[in-house]
C-alpha cells in the first residue's frame, strides 16, 4: 500500500469541511475522517461529526456521544492511494489497520511509554 510522503500531508480544516464531501468511520474510541482532496485521514478522540448532522441517510446509533463542531485532531495520518474518500469499506479498513499506532500515539500522549502498557 502505497502512502504519501508525511510532509505532503493536507486536510481539510474543520471550519471548510460544508465545501467538501466527506467520510467518516468510527473504531475503537476514535473518529477516522478523510474529505475529498485530502492527502491525510485526520483522526479524533471519541466520536466527532465536526459539523451539525443536516442529511443523515441512514440514521444508527453512534458508538457514544456526538461531539459536535470544530475539534483538534488528535493525529494525521497519511492516506494510502488505494483509500478513497467515498470508499467507507477502505477507510474502515485501513482505521483498523492503524489502531495499534494510534494508540501508541495515545499512550505518548498521555505520557506513558510502550513498556507501561
Amino acid at each position: 500500500m502505497k502512502v504519501p510522503d508525511a510532509t505532503s500531508v493536507s486536510v481539510t480544516p474543520a471550519d471548510q469541511l460544508c465545501t467538501r464531501p466527506c467520510s467518516r468511520v468510527f473504531e475503537g474510541g476514535y473518529t477516522f475522517r478523510l474529505a475529498k482532496g485530502d492527502t491525510g485521514v485526520v483522526v479524533f478522540q471519541g466520536t466527532c461529526v465536526e459539523q451539525r448532522r443536516v442529511l443523515v441517510v441512514r440514521d444508527i446509533p453512534f458508538p457514544s456521544r456526538p461531539i459536535e463542531g470544530p475539534q483538534s485532531p488528535f493525529l494525521v495520518l497519511p492516506k494510502p492511494d488505494a483509500v478513497s474518500w467515498d470508499d467507507n469499506a477502505a477507510l474502515r479498513v485501513f482505521a483498523k489497520a492503524c489502531m495499534n499506532l494510534v494508540h501508541d500515539r495515545h499512550r505518548l500522549v498521555r505520557g506513558h511509554s510502550r513498556r507501561d502498557a
